[in-house]
């Protein structure tokens, strides 16, 4: 394996050497695993859909209520919310005439509360 730093190539070995390299790649997460939480960091990696998805941490929420706190139109807020539930971030259920959105998973609150709260703390400290 070689990856690439500042334009040049390096080998994937470190000071420990490729087997320890590989055991603690292997020791923080597996191909498989990795591979189910690509869509949701990836669709979790626009603006808009963060803010829609931090919006919905402690309650569900209809499309209406989303468009009107973020100010965009209702087509924009539901072409993001198609890019989460495509992910699996998001899950809606239809309620009379008003469809609301959830998170799916707790995980990905607890990350989005540890992302913001770095972000705050940054803010604060520098």
């Amino acid at each position: 394996m070689s990856w690439s730093a500042g334009g040049r190539e390096m080998k994937g070995e470190s000071h420990l050497g490729r087997k320890a390299s590989k055991i603690y790649i292997k020791s923080c997460i597996d191909r498989t695993a990795a591979e189910r939480l690509a869509p949701a960091f990836k669709a979790l990696g626009h603006p808009m859909r963060l803010q829609l998805v931090a919006g919905l941490m402690d309650q569900e929420c209809n499309v209406k209520h989303m468009t009107e706190c973020l100010g965009v139109a209702q087509a924009t807020v539901s072409q993001q919310l198609a890019v989460l539930r495509a992910a699996g971030v998001v899950t809606y259920e239809r309620k009379g005439n008003q469809v609301c959105y959830r998170v799916t998973k707790p995980w990905l609150r607890q990350m989005v509360r540890l992302a913001a709260k770095a972000q705050q703390e940054d803010r604060t400290n520098g």
